[in-house]
C-alpha cells in the first residue's frame, strides 16, 4: 500500500524559486512552494492570536465572531482622500481553495499578488463593509506576506537519477486522517515544525509498526510532489548505528496556510487609502478535479448474484476485506490512494452494468460516495463538505471460481500457526487443521485468485502434509525431566536453521555425532560420550523448544542436558502439501499440491531474566552509558587493545536473558528510575540475523527494552 504509482510527477527542484518548465501547465507542475523570511512571523504558526477560537479545525469560511468591524487593533492607517469609503479590514481572513490560487510555482514572488487577487474575489470574507467596496471598479488591493525566494529544503530531489524516493521502498507512510491539519506559514515552516517529537506523533497515529521510540527522526533532502495531491517528505530514522529512510506522504488538503500580521493596502476611487494587518488563513481544499480513475489489473470472477453486490466486487479487487460475521470493510487508505482523493471516507458502494447484459460477463461501473472526514476541517475545493460521487469501470467475469493454488509458498509467522503450543496431548489441534485455518484466513496468500474466494461464505478448506498421526516423542513430561538436568544450553546461532518435515523428524534429525556437534556449537563439550534423545518435548514462552539429551559419559556418571532450540531456528518444509477447497460457485478443488515452507519467525516479546551470577554494580560515573550497563550484566566486554572506548556485545547471552533469539544487539539508551536508585530501563536495538525474520515477516530492526536492578547479584 502507499505504492508509488507511475503517474505524472511534479517534482521540486530547489534552485532559487524552484525553476520548472513553462511548457507544463501550472496545475501539473511542482506545486506548491511558499517561503517566508522567518519560519513563523509570530513564532507559533498554530497561534492565530485567538482569532480562530483556538481550534485548528475552524471552518475557513467562518469568521468565528471575532470580526467586530473595528480595525484599530490591526494598525489600520488611512490616508484621507475625497472619497467617503473607509475599508474596514477584518482581523482574520479565512479562505479556502486549491493551492494554485495563492501560489505560482514558476514565480514564488507572485504569491503576494495571488493572495491579493483571492482577497479581492472574496471581499465579504475580508472586509466588514464589503458591499461598499464591491462597487469600486478600480479597487486596488496589495499584499505583503514577507515571502522570500529562498528555501531551507536542500539535498537530493525526490525523483530522478539521485532521487531519494528509491531508498524508501516499503517504508511509505501516509499522514493519518486522525491527525489534525498542519498549520504552516511556509514550506520552510513545515520543515521547522517536523521535529523529532512531531514526527514520532505522526508515526504513532499513521503506522506505529514503523516507530522506534528511542530513535531520532530528522527531515532530509528536498520535498517531492505528485499529482495524487501528495507532499513527500524524506524522514531519516537513526537508531544506534543504523539508518532507515521513510517517505512521509502528506495530503495537500492536510495543510492549512496561516500568515499572522499580513500587511494589506487598499485604495481606489472614492476609497481612502488604508494600510492594515490581518491574520490570513487559507485552508487548502481536497482537490477532486485532478483525481485518478482506478485501473484494476485483474478481472474478478463472480456469481450472477455476487455481481449485483458492489462490496463483494470491491473485495475481489482488493479494495475491501471480509471482517467478522462476513461483514465487508472498505480499505479506506487504498481507495484514497487509488482515486488520489485524500482525507475522505468512502461508503455506499453501488454497481451497475455499462451494457444491457446485466448479470453477465462484461463492463460494470462501481460508484462510491466520498465525504470529507468530519470534524477535521477538511473541505472540497468548492468550499462544501457534502458527499460527492466517484466511480470507475471494471470488467467482471461471471462463472464458477476455479481455485488457483500457488505452486510454491514461502511463509513466515509464529509457531502457533503450525503447532498448537497451548493444547495438551489429547486436545491439541493437528498441524493439518492449523494450516487449513491459516489458508482460509489468508486466501490471497495461498491462492493467486484468493480475493475471488474471500466472498464465498460457505468455503471449506482442508490441508494434508502427510504428517505422522502418532508422535514418536514419548516418556516423561518436560515439567518433570527439566528438574533433574545437569546442563542446559541454547542452540547456537552459528548452527543455522533446521529444516524438518514434522516434529517426529526433529527427533531423528541427528545421530550421536550430530548431537555432539550441536552441543559443541551451543557451548557444551562432552568428549568420549554418546548421545540420545529421550522424553517429551517441552515448550516455554511460546517460542522455545526443550529437547532432553541423555549423555552416556565415558568419564563420569551419566547425565542429561536441556537443549533449548528457539522456534525461529526451525523451518517446516512440506514438498507436497495437499489442499482441497469447496463452496458455493466454486469449482471443487479436489486435490492440488504446493511446495510449502514455513519459517517460524522471531517472537519479539521480551521476558527478561537477570543473570544470577556475574553481575557487577554499575559505577555512578557510568549511569548514562548503556554499554557499561551491559558490561555490568556480563553481556558485553570493553575493547582495550584494539578500538578502545568501544564494546563487543555477546548477542547469545543477551538473547538468552531477553528470550528474543537469532538477533544481533546494539545498546541505545539507559535511564535510571528517579524514585528507585540503581533500577534502570535499558533500550537495545535488535536486528534479525541473515535469513531470519520477525513473526510479522519483517526483518527491520526493532527497539526492545527491559528493566533491571544493577546492584551486584
Amino acid at each position: 500500500m502507499k505504492s508509488k504509482r507511475s503517474k505524472l510527477l511534479k517534482i521540486l527542484s530547489v534552485i532559487g524559486i524552484f525553476a520548472v518548465s513553462a511548457a507544463v501547465p501550472i496545475t501539473l507542475v511542482s506545486k506548491y512552494v511558499i517561503f517566508t523570511k522567518t519560519s513563523s512571523s509570530n513564532g507559533n504558526v498554530d497561534d492565530n492570536s485567538g482569532n480562530n477560537n483556538g481550534n485548528d479545525n475552524s471552518n475557513p469560511n467562518d469568521n468565528n465572531g471575532n470580526n467586530d468591524g473595528g480595525n484599530d487593533s490591526n494598525n489600520n492607517n488611512t490616508t484621507p482622500q475625497d472619497g467617503s469609503i473607509v475599508p474596514r479590514l477584518k482581523s482574520s481572513i479565512n479562505l479556502s481553495g486549491t493551492v494554485d490560487k495563492i501560489y505560482n510555482s514558476q514565480n514564488a514572488s507572485e504569491t503576494n499578488n495571488l493572495i491579493a487577487e483571492e482577497i479581492k474575489t472574496n471581499l465579504e470574507q475580508a472586509f466588514d463593509n464589503s458591499t461598499e467596496l464591491e462597487n469600486v471598479n478600480d479597487l486596488n488591493i496589495t499584499v505583503n506576506g514577507n515571502f522570500a525566494d529562498t528555501s531551507s529544503w536542500g539535498g537530493n530531489p525526490y525523483d530522478g537519477t539521485n532521487g531519494w524516493s528509491g531508498s524508501t521502498t516499503g517504508n511509505e507512510i501516509l499522514y493519518s486522517t486522525s491527525l489534525n491539519q498542519l498549520n504552516i506559514s511556509s514550506l520552510n515552516d513545515l520543515k521547522h515544525q517536523l521535529t523529532d517529537a512531531k514526527i514520532k506523533e505522526i508515526l504513532r497515529s499513521s503506522d506505529s509498526s514503523k516507530l522506534n521510540e528511542s530513535a531520532e527522526y530528522t527531515v532530509k533532502n528536498k520535498l517531492g510532489f505528485t499529482n495524487n495531491n501528495l507532499v513527500h517528505v524524506n524522514i531519516m530514522e537513526i537508531l544506534g548505528s543504523g539508518v532507515r529512510n521513510f517517505d512521509l506522504q502528506i495530503p495537500i488538503s492536510s495543510i492549512n496556510f496561516n500568515v499572522s500580521n499580513m500587511s494589506i493596502s487598499v485604495s481606489g476611487t472614492d476609497v481612502q487609502t488604508t494600510n492594515a494587518t490581518t491574520n490570513f488563513n487559507y485552508n487548502i481544499a481536497i482537490n477532486n478535479t485532478e483525481s485518478n480513475t482506478p485501473q484494476p489489473t485483474s478481472t474478478p470472477k463472480a456469481s450472477s448474484s455476487e455481481v449485483t453486490n458492489a462490496d463483494k466486487i470491491l473485495v475481489k479487487l482488493g479494495y475491501a476485506d471480509v471482517g467478522t460475521n462476513n461483514s465487508i470493510v472498505l480499505n479506506q487508505e487504498l481507495l484514497q490512494e487509488e482515486f488520489g482523493i485524500y482525507n475522505v471516507e468512502f461508503s455506499n458502494a453501488k454497481i451497475a452494468p455499462n451494457t444491457s447484459t446485466n448479470r453477465q460477463v462484461g463492463s460494470y461501473k462501481i460508484t462510491l460516495d466520498a465525504t470529507p472526514i468530519a470534524n477535521k476541517g477538511f473541505i472540497w475545493q468548492d468550499g462544501t463538505t457534502s458527499t460527492k460521487s466517484v466511480s470507475f469501470d471494471v470488467n467482471v467475469d461471471i462463472g464458477e471460481i476455479s481455485p488457483a493454488l500457488n505452486t510454491t509458498l514461502n511463509l513466515t509467522g509464529p509457531l502457533s500457526k503450525i503447532y498448537d503450543v497451548e493444547g495438551t496431548s489429547g486436545s491439541r489441534k493437528s498441524t493439518n487443521t492449523l494450516i487449513a485455518e491459516d489458508i482460509k484466513a489468508n486466501l490471497d496468500t495461498y491462492f493467486s485468485n484468493g480475493n475471488d474466494l474471500k466472498t464465498v461464505e460457505n468455503l471449506s478448506v482442508s490441508a494434508s502434509g502427510s504428517f505422522p498421526t502418532t508422535s514418536s516423542w514419548t516418556g516423561t513430561e518436560y515439567s518433570t525431566w527439566s528438574t533433574s538436568v545437569q546442563y542446559s544450553a541454547v542452540y547456537g546461532q552459528s548452527l543455522g536453521q533446521i529444516n524438518i518435515s514434522s516434529l517426529n523428524d526433529l527427533k531423528t534429525k541427528w545421530n550421536s555425532q550430530g548431537i555432539y556437534n550441536v552441543l559443541l556449537g551451543s557451548g557444551l563439550r562432552f568428549s568420549d560420550s554418546t548421545f540420545t534423545v529421550q522424553n517429551l518435548l517441552g515448550f516455554t514462552g511460546g517460542d522455545l523448544l526443550h529437547m532432553n539429551i541423555f549423555v552416556n559419559s565415558g568419564y563420569t556418571a551419566n547425565f542429561t542436558v536441556d537443549l533449548q532450540i528457539p522456534a525461529s531456528n526451525i523451518n517446516l518444509t512440506v514438498p507436497t502439501l495437499r489442499v482441497t477447497a469447496n463452496g458455493s460457485n466454486v469449482a471443487s478443488l479436489q486435490v492440488d499440491t504446493t511446495n510449502f515452507t514455513y519459517n517460524i519467525g522471531i517472537k519479539d516479546t521480551v521476558d527478561f531474566v537477570k543473570p544470577t551470577t556475574g553481575v557487577t554494580a554499575l559505577a555512578p560515573a557510568n549511569k548514562t552509558n548503556v554499554n557499561e550497563a551491559l558490561v555490568s550484566l556480563g553481556f558485553a566486554t570493553r575493547n582495550t587493545s584494539s578500538n578502545p572506548y568501544t564494546y563487543t556485545l555477546d548477542s547469545e547471552k543477551i538473547s538468552a536473558a531477553l528470550g528474543v533469539f537469532n538477533c544481533t544487539f546494539e545498546g541505545i539508551s539507559i535511564t535510571e528510575d528517579e524514585s528507585n536508585p540503581n533500577n534502570y530501563t535499558i533500550v537495545l536495538k535488535a536486528s534479525p540475523n541473515a535469513n531470519y525474520n520477525w513473526e510479522s515477516g519483517s526483518s527491520d530492526p526493532k527497539e526492545l527494552s527491559f528493566k533491571v536492578d544493577l546492584a551486584s547479584s
